[in-house]
């Protein structure tokens, strides 16, 4: 969701980049065409050998997985050649956490700075694009979404205003050492689902559904336990509104206001019809 829009950014500016994939077979024409790609893989000790040689700067993303702290130290022991890095985390990312997701984005913040590469972290809310993930379906079929959040505001962010940030700080002096906490707008549920009834042409509703309810759903989409219990306590933060966060840092490093839901529906709509 973000690496792909870091790498449209690069090529808009004529910039060469590389960029690692566990499966090049799967990699996009459009990107083959300005892009070099090489096998990555997390687990691939020879693979992040051969990576590290042959770039200067990288952007990491650590995996959604029940162990990627372990995986990124992998990474990281092996970058001390590199001369910078820009890293995606979790906002309130904390080693002490007692919330896994939080917790495991803590010890590689952590991590990233007792190995002494200068780095950037970037901590943006929720994506836009996450609507793809798990709620186009529904628009589809029933005309309606199901999400546990009542009817909460939570701050969003386009990941294509992200990719361009991360392109800016790649390219920009005066980023080293901090964290940049990215929001786009603050939007509930029933706001979104007007979003989706004037964009689509359609009428679309949100149904505020029990968090139990919504497990049942995950688990009948055959999502790993692990994973269905970070997305249940993330919407339950997202409930009590406890994850809102300030535009003015993504403001500021973009030169201009983030993109609304609506515009990021207008360039979208086609996933939801």
């Amino acid at each position: 969701m973000v690496g792909s829009k870091v790498l449209k950014h690069l090529m808009r500016r004529n910039l060469h980049a590389i960029a690692g994939v566990r499966d090049i077979n799967s990699v996009n024409e459009e990107f083959k065409k300005n892009i070099d790609f090489i096998h990555l893989d997390y687990n691939d000790l020879i693979s992040i050998e051969k990576a590290k040689k042959i770039v200067d700067k990288i952007f990491l993303v650590p995996p959604m997985h029940p162990d990627m702290s372990d995986m990124m130290r992998n990474v990281l022991d092996r970058m001390q050649s590199i001369q910078y890095i820009v890293c995606i985390s979790a906002s309130g990312a904390d080693a002490n956490s007692s919330f896994p997701l939080l917790k495991e984005h803590g010890k590689i913040k952590d991590y990233i700075i007792n190995s002494g590469i200068p780095a950037t972290f970037i901590a943006p809310s929720h994506f836009y694009q996450n609507y793809f993930e798990f709620s186009a379906k529904y628009i589809k079929e029933k005309n309606n979404f199901y999400l546990p959040q009542g009817n909460a505001k939570k701050t969003m962010i386009d990941t294509s205003n992200i990719g361009e940030i991360v392109v800016n700080i790649l390219l920009e002096e005066g980023h080293v050492g901090k964290t940049y906490h990215l929001g786009g707008y603050d939007y509930d549920n029933f706001e979104i689902a007007r979003n989706f009834t004037k964009v689509l042409g359609k009428k679309i509703d949100y149904i505020d559904i029990d968090p139990d309810e919504y497990k049942k759903i995950l688990i009948q989409e055959e999502m790993p336990e692990w994973k269905i219990e970070i997305l249940l306590k993330l919407n339950s933060a997202w409930k009590a509104g406890s994850r809102l966060k300030s535009n003015q840092e993504s403001i500021a490093l973009l030169g201009r206001n983030p993109t609304t839901f609506e515009e990021f529906l207008q360039e979208n709509k086609e996933f939801f019809l």
